[in-house]
């Protein structure tokens, strides 16, 4: 099952120079009398796409709670949110002029070594037709091989389940980010640092209360965290206090250095999260904030085009609301 849109991972283009996009979903036993039959446990995690969406195979396995009511303690609609951009990167004048035009002794030499080093390649792995593609020998990690697009069986076979620790926090590589409706009055979350393959396991995010109703987040185009929720515990056929905010984590990491400013040493860090880095969450806009029995202002979806936020969510029984704010700072922060 699926609530919230594929995101496209940014910096690289995914297997092949293609283009990657991730799709969060989640696995659940059926309410209610059973249409189908479901065998094993609920999860969660996401699927993937290097096909512009002809095909998807899952990765990845967030195991649900050990509830001690599967039917409603699960961690459903997950919000997929990508890495932030890169930080600018400052390189003196004199290193960026263009470097001088290569002779053709050097063009000679680069293309004995890339030939030497095609050679080797193709002698290591029989699956190279030959230098540079990639033969089916049974590895059917994207692509649909037996026709037709749709969701296929687990074919990559690298998804990894939970980790523990803190897989995904501080350290290095990029960092995506999933949160979760739960039952449990409180927004909860899992960081995955390969690409959606392995997962950190479920931790509250103490700031960011839940109503077991879904909740959007959205990554700026200046890096920053941007998430649209109801903002209280549960109530019986009541969802209001609908947010938007923006994460706030403190700034750490390296101080300047040689190649460093002292407004980007530790930028990229000032990002993660994690169990034991929690983001406070600063309010930008409350959209609704009637309670009623019966009135619900629920699943929102944000949007950035430009400087504004468009956030698009329903009232139950009523119709469609839009609201849209405007961003002020660098890159489109608030």
């Amino acid at each position: 099952m699926v609530a919230n849109p594929p995101v496209v991972m940014p910096h690289s283009r995914g297997e092949g120079g293609r283009e990657e996009w991730l799709l969060p979903y989640w696995r659940q036993t059926p309410r209610g009398p059973a249409h189908c039959k479901v065998s094993g446990r609920d999860w969660a995690g996401v699927v993937s796409s290097v096909d512009g969406g002809a095909t998807w195979y899952p990765r990845g396995r967030i195991t649900q709670f050990s509830a001690r009511n599967p039917a409603v303690d699960r961690l459903i609609e997950g919000a997929l949110v990508p890495p932030p951009p890169p930080p600018p990167t400052f390189v003196p004048a004199a290193a960026a002029a263009a470097p001088p035009a290569p002779t053709p002794a050097s063009v000679s030499a680069s293309a004995s070594a890339r030939r030497k080093l095609q050679q080797a390649a193709h002698h290591l792995d029989p699956r190279l037709d030959h230098p540079g593609r990639l033969r089916d020998h049974g590895d059917h990690r994207h692509g649909s091989h037996g026709g037709g697009g749709g969701v296929g069986g687990d074919h990559d076979g690298d998804h990894g389940g939970n980790h523990g620790g803190n897989h995904g926090g501080e350290g290095g590589g990029e960092q995506l980010l999933q949160l979760f409706r739960t039952a449990r009055n409180v927004t909860y979350a899992c960081t995955s640092i390969d690409r959606g393959r392995s997962w950190s396991r479920p931790f509250p995010l103490r700031d960011l209360p839940n109503p077991n109703t879904k909740l959007h987040a959205a990554r700026l185009t200046g890096g920053q965290l941007l998430v649209a929720y109801n903002h209280h515990r549960y109530k019986l056929r009541q969802r209001s206090n609908l947010y938007v905010a923006v994460a706030i984590l403190p700034r750490e990491g390296p101080g300047p250095g040689p190649g460093r400013s002292p407004e980007t040493a530790g930028a990229r860090g000032t990002y993660f999260v994690s169990a034991h880095r929690q983001p406070r969450f600063k309010v930008l806009a409350r959209l609704e904030g009637r309670f009623s029995e019966g009135v619900m202002f629920h699943y929102p979806q944000v949007l950035q085009v430009g400087c504004t936020v468009h956030v698009v969510y329903g009232e139950h029984g009523r119709g469609i609301r839009l609201a849209s704010l405007q961003l002020r700072g660098e890159g489109g922060g608030s």
